[in-house]
């Protein structure tokens, strides 16, 4: 299991208070690859927050990974959503969580709701007693980014097509990755994907590789410094290599997928309203 001594996003957005729209945009590109992968892998997570995102280092322009699968759970692509119950964090939980059967879409909902958190430092209805948190996700319009001005047209149009009630009208984790326009690294930052003149779907393969990453060590040893250019990227003939096929959801190719995915798990508690 990786060693991840940057802690959890969560602590790091307290310390700061709030990111730019630039970091706040990078770090939801790497949980988006993150959720593209386990989603074509047949795992919903059901429990995405900054509590779950560790940084990889100390570092300001530390990668992060996805952590703590205990609310994971697989689904079949294509058959109708089969999971039920309220499953998550209040503050993240989708509004079909609260009126029947739901699927991989929870995730792309809990997404949008993170991002406002990155940006504002906190998430919407935050504050709110739990059970009134419950009834304005069911009953209001879907929140958006305060002082829109602020805000590029690109994010405004990403939170708006990830929150949507709808959730067969809401973005997949590939959308969000392709027509957004919000996920790209920020030109000379040194957490850059990859250049700023790469194709837009090719801008995050490292963070496919990094952090979105279910690898075993040795598809980790595979992607060696060789097949990384002078900005970071990896070259695309290397993805078919290091990315594995899909699964039919089985309880054994789930936990072989949990297994590989050098990622964390960590059950620990926050406040009353982000208690599970």
């Amino acid at each position: 299991m990786a060693y991840l001594p940057g802690g959890e996003l969560f602590e790091t957005l307290r310390e700061r208070g709030a990111f730019s729209e630039e970091i706040s945009s990078f770090y939801a590109a790497e949980v988006t690859l993150a959720l593209e992968h386990l989603h074509a892998s047949g795992v919903i997570h059901r429990d995405l927050k900054p509590e779950n995102l560790l940084l990889v280092s100390p570092e300001k322009t530390a990668d992060v990974k996805l952590c703590d699968f205990g609310l994971a759970k697989p689904f079949v692509e294509g058959a109708p959503p089969q999971l039920e119950g309220r499953s998550g964090t209040i503050a993240y939980m989708a509004p079909e969580m609260f009126r029947g059967k739901y699927g991989k879409e929870v995730d792309l909902w809990a997404l949008g709701i993170t991002l406002i958190e990155l940006c504002e430092g906190e998430p919407p209805r935050w504050g709110d007693a739990p059970m009134r948190v419950v009834f304005l996700i069911a009953r209001e319009a879907p929140p958006t980014l305060r002082e829109p001005e602020n805000w590029s047209t690109a994010l405004h149009r990403l939170v708006a097509r990830v929150l949507v009630k709808d959730p067969a009208r809401r973005w997949t984790a590939a959308q969000c990755l392709e027509l957004s326009g919000a996920l790209a690294p920020p030109a000379g930052c040194s957490m850059a994907m990859c250049g700023t003149d790469a194709d837009p779907r090719a801008m995050a393969l490292r963070a496919r590789i990094a952090a979105a990453g279910a690898l075993s060590e040795p598809a980790r040893v595979d992607v060696g410094t060789a097949d990384l250019g002078p900005t970071g990227t990896i070259a695309a003939s290397i993805v078919e290599r290091v990315m594995p096929s899909g699964v039919d959801g089985s309880s054994a190719q789930f936990l072989s997928i949990i297994q590989q995915s050098l990622f964390t798990s960590d059950n620990s508690t926050k406040s009353a309203q982000r208690a599970h």
